[in-house]
């Protein structure tokens, strides 16, 4: 199921919801909540399908995960950068005018190796710092053309917001 609503109007309706949320679809994304004292109900119309490039990246060739802290020192590169393993460790290269800058970030939870070579945009990372102090590790997958990235949340278990960086030429 995809759809599109306006996210200022769903934050703005949850933020009154105390407990948890019942969603379901029918012609509308219906939010509703119930306590002893009350009932809450909330129907937030779709708007016209933005174009979603969003794909289920299934085939990944290679998968480790960064704590927090290893993660936020990925914020410090913004630009095209190229990641890669050696050795067990990630390597994260920016060139920039005249010279090369590089991180390595050691002791890495390895879950799938291969041979790693991506290029990409990293303008993304400084989502880090606002979600520091949420999240218990982040998930990188790479396949052929996306690298997908996943912020697992300390609290809720089996719970994480995903964002897609394609290969950059």
């Amino acid at each position: 199921i995809i759809f599109t609503i306006d996210h200022s109007l769903l934050l703005s309706y949850i933020n009154h919801f105390k407990k948890n949320l019942c969603l379901y679809i029918d012609n509308n994304l219906n939010l509703t909540t119930k306590s002893e004292n009350y009932s809450l109900f909330v129907k937030i119309p779709f708007i016209d399908l933005l174009d979603n490039e969003y794909k289920f990246v299934e085939d990944s060739k290679i998968k480790f995960i960064l704590k927090p802290e290893q993660s936020k020192i990925l914020a410090m590169f913004k630009g095209i950068v190229t990641y890669s393993l050696e050795n067990m460790n990630l390597i994260i290269r920016r060139e920039v005018e005249e010279s090369n800058e590089r991180i390595v970030i050691n002791d890495i939870e390895i879950i799938e190796s291969n041979y790693l070579y991506f290029k990409c945009l990293n303008n993304w990372a400084n989502i880090f710092e606002e979600l520091f102090g949420f999240i218990e590790g982040t998930l990188f997958s790479f396949n052929e053309n996306i690298l997908s990235i996943q912020f697992l949340f300390k609290k809720y278990e089996n719970t994480y917001l995903e964002i897609q960086i394609p290969r950059s030429l």
